[in-house]
């Protein structure tokens, strides 16, 4: 009798102990990244037949307000680069951004290279002006210094123990001047997140998030050599993802850039793994979602400051203006314009620097400002025959593509 006794309670135990490790926990995520300053409703050129509008901030935080009513227990994540693409950012040098962003109120912010465009020292003032947390768990005063931003975040909305952390690319100092960048020590993110990751599992993290600004394949890389990161929320790479690549147990995320898209995600983990993942991205149209009010004040308000000048109509344009690709008819008027102002026989421009598409219609001085916002500065150099030939041999070896003005050649990608 004892003996049966004991069987049956240690069955019972066993089952309440099966029940318990096979519960799962269900949370959200709303999340956008690479903003650059698209405060106003635009036009995409790319996968849009009928011409509708799509972004501008007050829709965007319209959609998610609407989600927040919802899923009120979701995190709401933007994963970097909401400065730099437009006037107004730059004329405001990024108080714009601060002041929606404000109204928005993300829970999550990782820092991306864009938001350093204007110095340092601006952005840490900016930040004191925020009414939201950055995070950047890779980026301090000093190697082993203090940090210049927050490194994660403990969610308490969520039912089990989840960790979120910040990551901003460590290819930083080549994508900023780096005027902008004194008194920055970037870490690597992947020792970063081990380390991190590592601590927070000992303390008892069953789930961690990992918000980056570094690119999708930097992403991918991240989840080989991190496995306990269970998500990547990404940007900086501007990729559609219509669903989420999975690398061993990690998933990944993106929402494309400008504001077309906002993502959201719903899971199902145990603890240990994901079980379930839902992921949709939603396409922000101002012409099915009622705009915030308060976010709609701000943008004009911002917009009203040079909306004249930025507006005014100098041009005509009679084609479709392209960016992209080994050469585009955007990249040839760029560099000839370069050539026609300095008098070089050659002219060059990154694709990267090249930021906007334009239709076929009126140009304002807004158009050309957002296709080249960068305010650089053109040089002009000297270099050899020999030397132009090394450059073109290592553009096409690297995979790179430039834009010329002045060159004709024919590349044998099979050498």
């Amino acid at each position: 009798m004892k003996l049966r006794l004991f069987v049956i309670i240690a069955l019972i135990l066993t089952g309440i102990t099966a029940m318990a490790s096979t519960e799962e926990y269900a949370v959200s995520f709303i999340h956008w990244n690479d903003f650059h300053s698209r405060n106003m409703p635009w036009k995409p050129g790319n996968y849009n037949p009928d011409g509708h509008m799509v972004g501008g901030y007050a829709y965007l935080a319209g959609l998610v307000d609407s989600l927040r009513c919802v899923y009120p227990e979701a995190l709401v994540v933007h994963a970097g680069d909401d400065f730099q693409g437009t006037p107004i950012s730059s004329i405001t040098r990024g108080m714009s951004q601060i002041a929606i962003l404000n109204e928005i109120r993300p829970d999550f912010f990782t820092v991306g290279n864009h938001e350093f465009d204007y110095g340092l020292s601006r952005l840490l003032a900016l930040k004191d002006s925020a009414e939201f947390d950055m995070f950047a768990a890779n980026l301090r005063r000093t190697q082993g210094g203090p940090r210049l931003f927050k490194s994660l975040m403990i969610p308490e909305t969520f039912p089990f123990k989840t960790a979120v952390i910040g990551l901003t690319t460590n290819a930083l100092y080549s994508l900023s001047l780096p005027s902008n960048l004194e008194g920055i020590y970037v870490e690597d993110p992947v020792k970063t997140a081990r380390h991190l990751t590592d601590s927070l599992r000992n303390e008892g993290v069953e789930f961690i998030v990992a918000v980056t600004h570094q690119g999708v394949g930097e992403d991918i890389d991240l989840a080989r050599e991190v496995p306990d990161i269970d998500l990547i929320i990404g940007g900086h790479s501007h990729t559609y993802m219509s669903k989420p690549r999975i690398e061993g147990n990690t998933y990944i995320v993106q929402a494309s850039s400008s504001g077309r898209y906002v993502g959201e995600i719903h899971l199902k983990t145990d603890g240990k793994t994901i079980q379930s993942f839902d992921f949709k991205l939603l396409e922000v149209r101002p012409d099915q979602i009622k705009p915030s009010p308060a976010v709609s004040e701000i943008v004009n308000r911002y917009e009203a400051l040079a909306g004249k000048t930025l507006d005014q109509v100098i041009g005509e344009l009679k084609t479709d203006w392209k960016r992209g690709g080994p050469e585009s008819n955007l990249g040839n008027w760029l560099t000839d314009a370069m050539r026609t102002y300095t008098g070089a026989d050659i002219g060059i421009q990154n694709n990267g620097g090249i930021r906007k598409d334009l239709q076929a219609g009126p140009i304002r001085v807004r158009d050309i400002w957002e296709i080249s916002p960068f305010s650089n500065e053109i040089i002009t150099f000297t270099v050899t025959g020999k030397e132009v030939q090394k450059m073109l041999d290592f553009q096409v070896k690297q995979g790179i593509s430039l834009q010329f003005s002045g060159v004709t050649f024919i590349a044998d990608t099979l050498k």
